[in-house]
């Protein structure tokens, strides 16, 4: 037989299978996510089409507006509940909905949560939850927030916080909320209250309006490690402003105003191992000459990063210092 007869026939083939198989339509194909919203709340059945060993929820991006007590009712427990990129605005139906399936990682943020003409805090409350792995509250209207959980991750960027003060615990008990990893960038914070975990290990207020760093801000964060303060305003640092952060392996302080930082700042930061202060108002000449108090480090190899007088970043070590 000719090639090209067998080679058109086989293409005739083809295409009657291809055709047929996509005409047929499923009978158990999912309904598109946005048809399971009706006027800015889940329908009623959006969950029949998930089994009941389902662990993570993505409800995320669908212009939910509200949720019911009943919206998890189907689920004993989850691993992780995602309702960002909404337009949800209260907490209080967000706490009492979720908190029968006890997830580790809660993530609300892009939503309209602490959106009032009052600018009271944002009671973000659980009965029968006290443990979160995560929650993400970013990109909100927050203005303050109270809590009664213990969280390892903690993000509330991109609010319009203007003091950390408000950030509170409401435990009708003594012991201390424990917050391990809290991010602050990219809100409005210019105060010096103490913070309201002494547990934080690693604490980002970077994209603030903080002025300077007094001797209270950092107080009581024996455990801190890791710091970032970029892009503020900051001008002075106290000279007890990291007193006692024994542990604090990372300090950031790029693109601020400073112009010369007095050498006790570092004197009991013996684990300090990356300072950065470029893209500040300092000189390598000033660093090398007031700094001699990094020698005491546990590292002789912290890396220090300035501006010299030619205006390039310079990397120095302490092991450079005699």
């Amino acid at each position: 037989m000719d090639r090209k007869i067998i080679f058109s026939t086989l293409l005739h083939v083809l295409g009657t299978v291809c055709h047929s198989s996509s005409a047929d339509t499923p009978e158990n194909a999912l309904v598109p996510r946005t048809e399971i919203v009706e006027n800015g709340r889940l329908a009623e059945n959006w969950s029949d089409k998930l089994p009941h060993s389902t662990e993570d929820v993505d409800l995320s991006g669908l212009g939910l507006e509200t949720v019911k007590l009943t919206t998890f009712a189907k689920f004993d427990e989850l691993n992780a509940v995602n309702l960002s990129s909404n337009k949800l605005s209260s907490t209080s139906e967000i706490a009492i909905a979720v908190e029968r399936v006890k997830p580790l990682t809660l993530d609300l943020s892009h939503n309209d949560l602490g959106l009032t003409i009052y600018r009271e805090n944002t009671l973000l409350l659980f009965d029968a939850i006290k443990y979160f792995w995560s929650i993400n509250l970013s990109h909100n209207r927050v203005h303050g927030l109270e809590i009664d959980f213990d969280v390892v991750h903690l993000n509330l960027s991109n609010n319009e916080i203007k003091c950390h003060n408000r950030i509170k615990q409401h435990r009708f008990h003594s012991d201390e909320i424990y917050v391990a990893t809290l991010d602050l960038s990219h809100n409005l914070i210019n105060c010096q209250s103490k913070l309201f975990s002494a547990h934080i290990s690693k604490l980002d207020m970077s994209y603030n309006k903080l002025d300077g760093i007094g001797p209270e801000l950092f107080e009581g964060l024996r455990g801190l490690v890791e710091l970032n303060i970029t892009h503020n305003n900051i001008r002075y640092i106290h000279p007890r402003a990291f007193v006692n952060k024994t542990y604090m392996t990372k300090l950031n302080l790029h693109s601020n105003h400073l112009r010369n930082v007095y050498s006790l700042v570092f004197r009991s930061t013996y684990s300090l191992r990356f300072v950065d202060l470029s893209a500040n108002r300092l000189t390598y000449t000033h660093w090398y000459d007031a700094y001699p108090q990094l020698e005491n480090t546990s590292s002789t190899e912290v890396g220090v990063y300035v501006f010299d007088d030619n205006h390039k970043r310079y990397p120095f070590i302490t092991e450079d210092i005699n």
